[in-house]
């Protein structure tokens, strides 16, 4: 996002979102094989072993992580700035993560109420879904969910893995064009 841009938002008193990080967002160290091997053995650790690699692939795939809690928050207050600006005094915005796709399960996630089981049914532009593709030819149980909220044109793509509750939120599009 351009100086004017997010001078404008502020000045306008918009929520501004900063840029992906690269690494700072991802505090996942790579466990040593010895430690993997024997976490398999045992039947153990297959969640963090799986959040550990992902964060690598993440890494070393995209342009960096949105961190968490600042799109949480970003969203939180769009959602809100959308019900207060309403015609419609009883209607409120709510936000959610939607999977990109049918998982065969349903994700529970974090436990703040923002997840939905409904599919994403809003187009993904093209520019993102070779970052999609060269995550799932690396890791193909990876799954991904996109931030939505009805009448807002600012989605987030995320990604973890089955049954963790961490994502990783990887990239942001404005619909609908990119970014």
């Amino acid at each position: 996002m351009n100086g004017i841009v997010k001078n404008s938002l502020k000045l306008l008193g918009l929520p501004v979102l900063s840029e992906p990080v690269r690494v700072p967002g991802l505090t996942f160290d790579q466990p040593s094989a010895e430690y993997i091997e024997l976490s398999q053995q045992l039947g153990v650790n297959r969640i963090p072993i799986q959040l550990c690699q992902l964060a690598q692939i993440v890494r070393e795939e995209t342009m960096g992580t949105y961190p968490y809690d600042s799109v949480v928050q970003y969203l939180d207050k769009q959602a809100a700035a959308l019900s207060q600006s309403t015609r419609e005094r009883w209607r409120t915005f709510r936000w959610c993560w939607r999977p990109v796709k049918e998982y065969g399960h349903i994700f529970h996630g974090r436990d703040d109420g923002h997840f939905s089981c409904e599919v994403y049914d809003k187009p993904i532009p093209a520019e993102v879904l070779p970052t999609i593709a060269r995550i799932v030819a690396r890791m193909p149980a990876a799954e991904f969910f996109v931030s939505d909220i009805e009448e807002f044109k600012d989605p987030f793509l995320a990604v973890t893995i089955p049954g963790s509750d961490t994502l990783f939120v990887i990239e942001r599009w404005e619909e609908p064009s990119f970014r």
